[in-house]
């Protein structure tokens, strides 16, 4: 996939964890779905920085650092959204999180 393509991926992902930060109000726990959409739509806005500012390989790498080193705490909104940021990000490029 070629580097435009990837930020237009990112820009729709971010697009949607605006749209989700809209609906949080209508959760039963707006709070923790807010910060977790305000977590993702940040860390897709880094990675298209990012990408236009150290080029897609760099970002890549600095992205699956980022990920191996994140706790898994499904009780914080914010460590959720950054995880499944990242993962939508890395399945836009054809990459299993799994196989990280």
């Amino acid at each position: 996939m070629d580097k435009d393509s990837i930020l237009k991926g990112l820009d729709g992902f971010s697009k949607l964890a605006k749209q989700d930060l809209l609906m949080s109000v209508n959760t039963e726990n707006p709070d923790y779905w807010k910060k977790n959409a305000e977590a993702r739509h940040s860390k897709y806005k880094e990675l298209y920085k990012s990408i236009e500012e150290k080029g897609l390989e760099e970002t890549i790498k600095l992205a699956i650092e980022e990920y191996k080193s994140l706790i898994t705490d499904e009780n914080d909104p914010e460590l959720r959204g950054k995880k499944r940021a990242l993962e939508s990000f890395f399945i836009l490029l054809g990459l299993d999180p799994s196989q990280l």
